[in-house]
């Protein structure tokens, strides 16, 4: 970051502090995790007779058994092999070979393709099951009533979970588990595809012609997204299937990329289930409230971070076989001990879910425009609707409380922070003062969340045990120790950020970037060779004063050539415009986003301070213009606005696209006047 006013986030601590920071968590962390591996070594005998633990090891070199406790990880490694590998792989021969063909029908042959697969590996009656639910929310969809969809939504989740309609469903799978479950899964996550395929539609005019029964199909039975994801909304998906991205060299470097990435970390996830049995040890209530407190903390650790691991394995291997489509995917899980806070988790853990929330149930319930009672309720019905489409069990509605009341608090510290009387006081602290401040403060948030979210992974009597080791029977001395560590998490996390934001080498500007004339549409470096120079010049002057400036006002007058009449102020050159006041340029303090009323229905979104960062504004408004699909325009030298009300996506859109820019340093200013 470039010189200027230093803020929290940015101020640099001691080197030695920050070691101790790092010391202070990774320490306990690994020698926890040591001492899990000794535990499951010494039980692997125990445990294997008693709990069936699989005796065919994939990595038989380890020399030990695997943990098959994880039922999502063993139930689609399983059918990875017995088929679905066969589906991804043949989908990119078959995209490939479209493309480079018959690139006019291929979309066609993605919607074949997929029949095919789903009838080879489903069978033709679960199929059927699943084009019935399509057909009952595309006439939901036709009818224009966003209620309507939910109740079939939710009508169709309740099928899922009723004893009845399990029969019936394990039946049509030609009574065979494996199938049956696979039913289940998919028909689970197309109903999200579907209910944003159907809320799409509702959402566009009377006038307007609803999107196709062939586009509804297309995008809910997609092979690389259909089996687990990643949630992907239907205006995304439909943008990129109508314009994929080119897939030149720099697009196959990062498929390869992330294609190595995964797999190295499926290695990885695969060998932690043959040498570490944390989910069996977990889900043994008996055996685990009866462990020494580093066992349980290295279980409950390991069990966060493989959560973590395997879906960005699952949600990986299916992104990169969509990327190679031109479509973008949601970006992979963020890893968790980089994630410090309940609005972090949501935000970056499951994008495409966050999204998909945020776009037809936070939003269309007031989002954060409607007064902080219906911000809570429109929070509430997000984290109720979760829930319920997860299954509703008891430890998952008790988990969607306690995130729920995280959010809360979280709000209400944000809200009380930015109180005049707060501000006054930690103003008087230097920027590394509040940070220390900042990441003590943030200590017990993430040592809740942790907690919360080992109730989601093992269940209430599983989130009781660590409660009660680490908060009950361990206080005050475990506790102090839990949360010191975890400020050292915090603090670590913080620098791990910081290292996106640091100052640019010398003489090197960050992002490299060109900027581009209006008037020749070359970049503006070439306008003077141009044959309408003149108009090149009066655009640029207009547009970029600041180009302007260095190309045109910064050169000097060959030494005593004859530059004309000058007055003595120096104002006014004959032939030639007045000097001009070059601005300087400001340093980075921060993006504003702002809701502005048009009309009494019509809103716009202002978007400020992105120039502050050195962020081309016309590639900005294109970016705008592309990934929401309406319009976007310059309206000042430091402004874009966007056509509709996009100011709770931007959140997420503008760090996705900016890494340089902080969450926390985008500020809403709420609804304005024109």
């Amino acid at each position: 970051m470039a010189s200027g006013k230093m803020s929290a986030d940015t101020a640099r601590l001691p080197r030695i502090e920050m070691l101790l920071y790092f010391l202070g968590f990774c320490g306990p962390a690994f020698y926890s995790i040591y001492v899990v591996y000794v535990l499951s070594k010494e039980m692997e005998d125990t445990l294997f007779e008693d709990l069936e633990l699989d005796q065919s090891s994939f990595l038989p070199f380890l020399g030990r058994k695997k943990d098959i406790a994880d039922f999502e990880w063993v139930f689609w490694q399983t059918h990875l092999k017995e088929g679905l590998v066969f589906c991804f792989v043949g989908h990119i021969v078959v995209s490939r070979l479209m493309s480079m063909f018959l690139s006019k029908y291929r979309r066609e042959a993605y919607l074949a393709y997929s029949f095919l697969c789903l009838y080879l590996v489903l069978g033709w009656k679960p199929l059927c099951v699943l084009l019935a639910h399509c057909m009952v929310f595309y006439a939901a969809a036709l009818l224009r009533s966003a209620l309507l969809c939910w109740g079939v939504g939710i009508f169709i989740v309740a099928t899922l979970n009723s004893s009845l309609f399990k029969v019936l469903q394990y039946t049509l799978s030609g009574e065979d588990e494996s199938t049956y479950y696979l039913l289940l899964f998919t028909a689970a996550m197309s109903i999200l595809r579907q209910l944003s395929f159907s809320l799409e539609v509702c959402k566009l005019r009377r006038d307007q012609k609803a999107y196709s029964l062939f586009d509804f199909l297309l995008f809910n039975f997609y092979i690389p997204l259909f089996f687990n994801g990643p949630v992907i909304t239907y205006n995304t998906f439909h943008e990129y299937i109508k314009h994929p991205i080119l897939l030149d060299k720099t697009r196959l470097e990062r498929v390869a990329w992330c294609a190595c990435r995964v797999t190295i970390w499926a290695i990885i996830t695969e060998a932690a289930y043959h040498l570490l049995y944390f989910c069996e040890l977990e889900q043994q209530i008996s055996i685990l409230e009866n462990l020494p407190l580093m066992e349980v903390t290295g279980i409950g650790y390991l069990h966060v971070q493989f959560f973590h691991v395997k879906y960005m394995v699952l949600y990986g291997f299916s992104s990169t076989i969509a990327m190679l489509d031109g479509i973008e995917p949601p970006m992979f899980p963020r890893c968790v001990s980089a994630l410090y806070t309940f609005t972090a988790m949501w935000r970056y853990f499951d994008n495409g879910l966050h999204t998909f929330l945020v776009r037809y149930i936070y939003i269309p319930l007031g989002g954060s425009h409607k007064g902080i009672v219906r911000q809570l309720l429109a929070s509430a019905a997000c984290f109720g609707m979760v829930c319920y489409w997860h299954g509703g069990q008891y430890y998952l509605i008790a988990w969607g409380l306690l995130n729920w009341t995280g959010i809360v608090v979280e709000s209400t510290g944000a809200i009380i922070a930015k109180t005049a009387t707060v501000q006054h006081y930690t103003s008087q602290l230097s920027p590394q003062n509040q940070r220390r401040l900042k990441a003590l403060c943030n200590a017990p948030i993430l040592a809740f969340l942790i907690l919360f979210n080992l109730v989601f992974l093992g269940g209430t009597s599983a989130g009781y045990v660590y409660f009660d080791k680490f908060f009950i029977s361990g206080f005050p001395f475990v506790t102090v120790k839990l949360l010191a560590s975890i400020k050292d998490m915090a603090s670590t996390e913080e620098a791990e950020a910081e290292a996106g934001a640091k100052a640019p080498k010398k003489n090197v500007s960050y992002p490299l970037r060109i900027l581009y004339c209006g008037e020749c549409t070359l970049p503006v470096e070439y306008c003077e060779y141009m044959p309408n120079n003149d108009k090149c010049k009066a655009w640029l002057e207009k547009n970029l004063p600041s180009e302007f400036g260095k190309l045109y006002l910064s050169e000097k007058p060959p030494e005593g050539g004859d530059t004309g009449d000058t007055d003595k102020k120096g104002r006014q050159k004959r032939g030639g415009r007045g000097n001009i006041k070059i601005k300087k340029k400001a340093e980075p303090q921060g993006v504003t986003i702002a809701r502005v009323q048009r009309n009494k229905k019509k809103y716009v979104t202002r978007i400020r301070g992105l120039a502050t960062y050195d962020i081309d504004l016309e590639q900005a408004r294109k970016f705008f213009a592309n990934r929401f699909a309406c319009g976007a325009s310059r309206t000042d030298e430091d402004e874009i606005v966007i056509q509709g009300d996009v100011t709770d996506d931007i959140f997420d859109v503008i760090p996705e696209k900016w890494p340089e820019i902080d969450e926390d340093n985008i500020d809403d200013l709420g609804d304005q006047k024109r």
